[in-house]
């Protein structure tokens, strides 16, 4: 039998060769690793990176060294440096890539990138909180001339309640303090709305029910010429004895019957164009407004109706039925250039395939009349558009923007918050985009949205959110819920992630029909004004938050 001769390896000689085995392995680069905190903040934040957590294959820890590109710009903003930790400030919002550079003694490179948001700046403000039912519904807008000085109309008393309290808060700071409003006794309130003409005019829209001090039910528009501090003049926008001309050419007043209001949820819009030949001009929308064309006694219509004034609220003409409007019209949008924009949701509507969508209406000729109705968003049913605003971009003639909030068929019919945009006077609209986030559990109710642009072209967006409360479907009014925000600075092609503006989860006034807020963009601002009963005491305190960009 053969024998096997077996070469043992002395143990000097095997730990040399090992040796040679590794030091003849490749170097690797690198392996980039870092952490940053916080993952958001404002301009004021200062976020810290920490880079131990990088290895590599032949170069201790503590020997890589590191570089920052705070930008991911392509241009490294520090020194390379073998200490892992540094922290950096950001001088504007959006969403910003970190790369970090890790290199070891070799010269070999890893890199790896991570994101941060930066937030614009939030600043909270009580408006108001009358004595019961307080400060509910509210509006806000800002003067022309002077942006620190902003108004807020709110519901404070009952509509069917003579009293002198004035739904309107004035601010000459930015909102820093407020002050009450004074006007005409017997001003009584539902669904105010308040707006600036180009001209620094005050103009408060409400519901007027209180027919006990002889003037009929109507849509009562007061006017500031201070600034709205006081408001010395007024006069019924529509009441029961305004004539709307139907599109057969008949000319209806509404049908009086019972002690049921005649306009519900009116809005208004003023036309604030530098170069708009219908400058100063103000429209008023109403809806829900009975009619008895056959002369039976009974109201058995109820339209939605526009009119307009031409000489600052004094008088107002050219009021008109714009049948097979939807339920809620929540803003008139009006361009740098005059045109009047409305959108509204359709439902079993001949504009729209299907009858389901977005019906767009557009006037040229200063709310005289408008052109016939076509679909900017035709439906397939999966989401179900309801409660549109509109508003036009105040820099750039043709473009104009429509958010609604829609139920989503495969979301159990949560309701979520889409935007969509023409750039071209409404022939031609983007598709719907959706603003809300795509939560873990998506099926939450995002809830009547307002939106508005900035003379930068910065989109501005809020609405009622129910993702932090007990019930994430709105079921009744009074329930917790939240106020949410989101931004676009692309035409609404892309949202920023939500920001939170309510600072507690507190009841809302809102239901399914009632309530509603109001975003306002201003330069580098937007201020949203909203309602809660933040302290639990059964009032709705009139709020604001004030968000600043940089």
């Amino acid at each position: 039998m053969k024998n096997t001769l077996r070469v043992l390896c002395p143990t000097l000689l095997c730990v040399m060769a090992l040796v040679s085995s590794l030091d003849a392995a490749p170097n690797q680069p690198p392996t980039a690793c870092f952490t940053v905190t916080p993952a958001a903040g404002t301009i004021a934040a200062s976020f810290a990176v920490d880079a131990t957590c990088s290895t590599d294959d032949h170069t201790a820890p503590a020997k890589l060294k590191v570089r920052w590109d705070w930008e991911n710009d392509g241009v490294n903003d520090t020194a390379s440096t073998t200490t892992k930790t540094a922290s950096h400030s950001f001088g504007n919002e959006g969403v910003k890539t970190i790369k970090l550079e890790v290199r070891d003694t070799a010269g070999l490179v890893g890199t790896t990138t991570r994101t941060v948001r930066v937030v614009p700046t939030l600043t909270q403000s009580l408006v108001s909180e009358p004595a019961p039912p307080g400060a509910g519904e509210p509006d806000v807008d800002f003067s022309p001339g002077d942006p620190q000085r902003l108004v807020v109309s709110a519901n404070t008393a009952d509509s069917n309640v003579g009293t002198s309290l004035y739904p309107a808060f004035v601010s000459s700071d930015g909102g820093a303090s407020w002050s009450r409003a004074t006007g005409l006794d017997g001003t009584h309130t539902l669904d105010s709305g308040i707006e600036f003409d180009g001209s620094g005019r005050v103009f408060l829209s409400v519901i007027d029910g209180f027919t006990e001090d002889g003037t009929s039910q109507g849509v009562l528009v007061s006017r500031s010429t201070d600034g709205g501090l006081t408001y010395a003049t007024r006069s019924f926008a529509m009441d029961a004895g305004t004539l709307f001309r139907f599109p057969d050419g008949s000319d209806h007043s509404p049908c009086v019957q019972g002690t049921n209001l005649l306009f519900d949820y009116p809005k208004m819009a003023a036309d604030r164009g530098i170069t708009s030949p219908y400058r100063n001009q103000l429209y008023v929308i109403a809806r829900g407004v009975p009619f008895d064309l056959n002369g039976d006694g009974i109201c058995e219509r109820a339209e939605t109706v526009f009119i307009r004034s031409l000489d600052a609220g004094e008088t107002w003409v050219s009021g008109q039925v714009l049948p097979v409007l939807g339920p809620l019209t929540s803003g008139i949008g009006v361009g740098p250039d005059g045109v009047v924009y409305l959108t509204h949701s359709a439902f079993s509507a001949p504009f729209c395939p299907g009858g389901i969508g977005v019906a767009f209406r557009k006037s040229v000729d200063g709310g005289a009349s408008f052109l016939p109705t076509t679909c900017a968003f035709p439906s397939d049913g999966s989401i179900q558009p309801d409660r549109a605003w509109t508003f036009a971009d105040p820099s750039v003639p043709g473009v104009v923007y429509a958010a609604f909030n829609a139920a989503v068929t495969g979301l159990s019919n949560s309701l979520h918050i889409y935007v969509m945009r023409s750039t071209d006077g409404g022939d031609n609209w983007t598709a719907p985009v959706r603003v809300d986030d795509v939560l873990p559990d998506d099926v939450v109710d995002h809830y009547r949205p307002s939106i508005s642009v900035s003379t930068t072209g910065r989109v501005d967006v809020i609405w009622f959110d129910y993702r932090n409360s007990t019930s994430k479907k709105l079921i009744q009014s009074g329930q917790t819920g939240d106020v949410y925000y989101s931004y676009s600075v692309n035409g609404g092609t892309t949202w920023s992630s939500n920001l939170r503006l309510s600072t507690s989860t507190s009841p809302l006034l809102a239901s399914r029909f009632n309530d509603f807020l109001t975003v306002i963009s201003s330069g580098s601002r937007a201020h949203a004004a909203y309602s809660q009963d933040t302290d639990g005491d059964g009032v709705y305190e009139a709020l604001l938050t004030t968000l600043t960009f940089h």
